[in-house]
């Protein structure tokens, strides 16, 4: 079974990390959630110029640079994801 037709049968979202550039150039990224329903539109508008993540997830954390350990080792607890996983 395909993991977006799992989500959709077992009702859960879609972790997705995602990089990119802010409007000053820095690096930034962000782990969303995005329902099994919205996958194909999420991921259709983000090879789009001007994408904006909030539009179409739910941005859990976010930060600029790379997410350190600590964040990673955060995420995993609060959605409760095997540890090194992210």
């Amino acid at each position: 079974m395909h993991l977006t037709e799992k989500a959709i049968t077992e009702n859960f979202d879609l972790l997705f990390y995602l990089e990119g550039r802010n409007a000053a150039g820095e690096p930034i990224w962000c782990y969303v959630t995005v329902a099994p329903d919205e996958v194909e539109t999420f991921l259709e508008q983000s090879a789009l110029p001007g994408f904006r993540p909030g539009q179409y997830a739910t941005i859990v954390v976010s930060g600029t640079g790379e997410p350190t350990d600590e964040e990673k080792d955060r995420l995993e607890d609060e959605l409760g994801l095997e540890r090194g996983v992210l």
